[in-house]
């Protein structure tokens, strides 16, 4: 794994990822239960619904490098892709139910609403860059190719 002011770098863009997927998310769930009287009806469902495609594509990911390509991907860079991706996976349902619970609720003024918001995103951000090197480690034992670069 990286060290120093690489490290860094990706961690940045581990978290500027974050805080997109987390806005467009958030704000997904705010719409829904906008439009249906303060309730999302079915939500198991509708996260379930969001969270196949993520797990599709990990599933059918085949991570390999072309070196005639004219510029070649560096496993580093892939193993970083692959286990962000696998990061998402594991805590997109966690985000969503949380802020379900601690964020939606219609017993909750607005100005606590963005306490708890922001809060969750701290609290997701520092467990997405504690567990980014557990999935970085975790991502050439799921995708061989990552391990056998470079492999057309």
């Amino acid at each position: 794994m990286p060290t120093g002011w690489k490290l860094t770098t990706i961690r940045g863009y581990l978290l500027a990822f974050g805080a997109l997927y987390a806005l467009v998310w958030c704000g997904y769930w705010w719409v829904l239960r906008a439009l249906n009287s303060n309730k999302i009806r079915a939500f198991p469902l509708h996260v379930l619904a969001a969270w196949l495609p993520l797990l599709a594509g990990l599933y059918f990911a085949d991570p390999v490098s072309n070196p005639n390509a004219m510029i070649p991907t560096s496993a580093a860079e892939i193993t970083f892709t692959m286990s962000t991706a696998l990061m998402t996976a594991a805590l997109f349902p966690l985000y969503s139910i949380a802020v379900y619970a601690f964020v939606l609720s219609p017993s909750i003024r607005r100005t606590r609403k963005i306490g708890r918001l922001l809060g969750l995103w701290i609290l997701f951000a520092a467990a997405s860059l504690y567990l980014q090197p557990v999935f970085w480690h975790i991502a050439p034992s799921i995708y061989e190719g990552i391990a056998g670069f470079p492999i057309q």
